[in-house]
């Protein structure tokens, strides 16, 4: 009998790994399927390749790794990992902006799995199937993956290191920790933490066997031999300490200071631009210094001026604070680099049904409330809950102190997924039960406050988007549809300098000098402070040897912008053209003077 036994429980393991690889398989697939319609409905857009903000960065930084600087000069400004596995991807397969997004593609399905892997874990195999397939649609995350940006890798990594605890591996959940802490190095927190987490996890299990206490702390062990080399690598180019990146002391200021709307990626003062706005932070902090600053001296300074804040007007901060909770847990979609709701909907009707703003900000409008309920209930059996609610509350805390966007967020959605359909289970179960009476109305309570537009932050913002889409056909040399789009923007909003300056450029490169000075002038009178349009119209004039005019229009742009070399260059050449050798060569020495600044100056990596 107790081979018979024996033989029944090996066919029933059977059974459950063929059931287990089909139902993965299938998920995988069916998330692929989805993301591959994306793919093709996405190479419509002009931004697919010609990426601008982060992407371009990542991307520009890439080239560089593939073009064979793979050790750089510099403290690390971002986490690495991620531009460090597309400039291998370039390496491999030369400059492509397809072969990335389909590996991310992949990256995302294989998440899929993941949620459906740790939901069956945590609560059973009807809530994993759930949220792997909601996770399958689950629209910001497909749309996320789509562009150049480390979300797919961070939340692929986030997922991976939770289900290696849960399984207590924790040697190797500490390595894949290590790896999401080089990706993006607020996950710190939480890996800091996890020793404590698997204590708790521990406690919860009722196994005779028990893992040795010192079994608890190899997660440190993992990180530590991921992170040590990117510490050390630092050490030795910047002779400076830090850690992984030196990013942090300006985001922490971005979100705390008392001109922060707790959203927008600029410090106040700075450049708007990603590479002004950088180089703008180092100039300032070594302006109020008075000498040169290290990598982690600049991250410390903008550090001191926010915990100034936070003591000066610590009424303020917890309001911030607040609004930050608000905004992680609300259901719309905060963009940072291009406006999520316009680019989902111009450019694929898929995305254009899996994300929408009408009435509530789907889906994580719906998520969120479910999840939040699901997480209240589970606390019941928090110690077996340790590692994802640790996770959940932790990532989320560790945001919150910077500042709030949609992207940030996406590592936690898998698992916010898993336990809103925990909940919808679980209310389904108790459907003749008096209990609904109470968690209905909480629900609906709580979908209400997390869908209310009260801080006036959403809202598609088509002008700045109809400016990015004029921009990226302007670059591909589509000029009549760019300059519709560009006309557009200004339409919706008169006060856009940036869009003036590129219908003014189009026309330039059209031969249309006229209309370019209509455009530069309506750039100034929209902002007298964009130093780049009058840089422009003294290029116009350069080129028409209309040097005086050139002359002035330079000196006004140094004026505005003194850091921007090509103004001292092209003033050169004004002077030069009006017979004054003598400040020819003065703004000639200006121009090398800050063309050593800027190769001396903190370089990002």
């Amino acid at each position: 009998m107790p081979e018979v036994e024996a033989a029944r429980s090996q066919n029933e393991n059977r059974t459950l790994a063929m059931r287990g690889r089909v139902i993965g398989g299938s998920l995988f697939v069916f998330a692929l399927f989805v993301r591959i319609i994306y793919l093709v409905q996405l190479r419509a857009s002009p931004l697919f390749d010609s990426p601008i903000m982060d992407p371009l960065y990542h991307h520009e930084w890439a080239m560089k790794l593939a073009g064979g600087d793979w050790l750089g000069h510099a403290a690390f400004f971002r986490a690495p990992l991620y531009p460090y596995l597309l400039g291998l991807l370039y390496a491999l397969f030369g400059q492509s902006f397809l072969i990335p997004r389909l590996l991310q593609f992949v990256m995302g399905a294989a998440s899929c799995v993941l949620v459906w892997k740790i939901g069956s874990r945590i609560f059973n195999p009807q809530v994993g199937v759930i949220s792997g397939l909601v996770a399958c649609l689950y629209g910001p995350s497909i749309y996320f993956e789509g562009e150049l940006l480390l979300e797919p890798f961070a939340t692929l990594l986030s997922l991976s290191s939770v289900l290696l605890l849960i399984d207590r591996r924790y040697l190797w959940a500490g390595i894949v920790l290590g790896l999401s802490a080089i990706t993006r190095p607020n996950v710190l927190l939480f890996a800091a933490l996890v020793p404590l987490l698997a204590y708790f996890f521990e406690s919860s299990r009722v196994a005779k066997r028990r893992t040795p206490a010192w079994h608890m702390l190899l997660p440190w062990v993992g990180v530590v031999l991921i992170v040590a080399p990117v510490t050390i690598r630092n050490w030795v180019l910047s002779k400076d300490l830090v850690l992984v990146a030196w990013q942090g002391g300006v985001n922490f200021h971005i979100g705390n200071n008392p001109r922060s709307d707790c959203m927008t990626a600029v410090v106040p003062g700075t450049s708007a631009s990603w590479w002004g706005g950088y180089y703008d932070t180092i100039r300032i902090a070594e302006t109020e210094t008075g000498r040169r600053l290290k990598p982690s001296e600049v991250s410390d300074f903008w550090f001191g001026k926010s915990l100034d804040f936070i003591r000066k007007d610590p009424i303020l901060w917890l309001k911030l604070m607040l609004k930050k909770t608000w905004l992680f847990w609300q259901g719309w979609e905060i963009s940072n680099n291009q406006d999520i709701y316009y680019f989902s909907s111009k450019y694929s009707h898929l995305l254009g049904m899996l994300i929408w703003g009408r009435g509530i900000g789907f889906p994580f409008g719906l998520v969120s409330p479910l999840a939040l309920c699901g997480l209240i209930v589970a606390l019941g059996e928090w110690r077996r809950h340790a590692f994802t609610i640790g996770f959940i509350l932790l990532y989320a805390f560790s945001f919150i102190l910077f500042f709030v966007c949609s992207r940030f967020r996406m590592p936690v959605i898998p698992l916010l997924i898993i336990y809103a359909a925990f909940f919808c289970t679980w209310l389904w179960e108790r459907r003749h039960e008096r209990v609904l009476l109470l968690w209905v109305p909480g629900l609906l309570l709580l979908a209400l406050l997390l869908n209310w537009n009260f801080a006036h932050h959403h809202g598609t913002d088509y002008a700045n988007s109809d400016y990015i889409v004029g921009s990226g056909c302007m670059k591909k040399g589509r000029y009549a549809e760019a300059l519709e789009y560009l006309q557009k923007a200004v339409e919706e909003n008169p006060k856009l300098a940036e869009a003036y300056l590129n219908i003014g450029n189009i026309h330039v490169r059209l031969g249309q000098d006229e209309k370019a000075f209509d455009a530069y002038r309506s750039a100034v009178r929209s902002d007298a402070r964009f130093g780049r349009a009058y840089f422009n119209t003294g290029s116009l004039h350069l080129k028409r040897r209309e040097y005086e005019e050139a002359v002035k229009s330079y000196l006004d742009a140094i004026r505005l912008e003194p850091t921007y070399e090509p103004s001292y260059r092209h003033a050169s050449l004004a002077y030069a053209g009006m017979g004054d050798t003598d400040r020819a060569a003065a703004m000639s020495r200006l121009a090398d003077e800050i063309h050593r600044r800027e190769l001396s100056a903190l370089q990002p990596y």
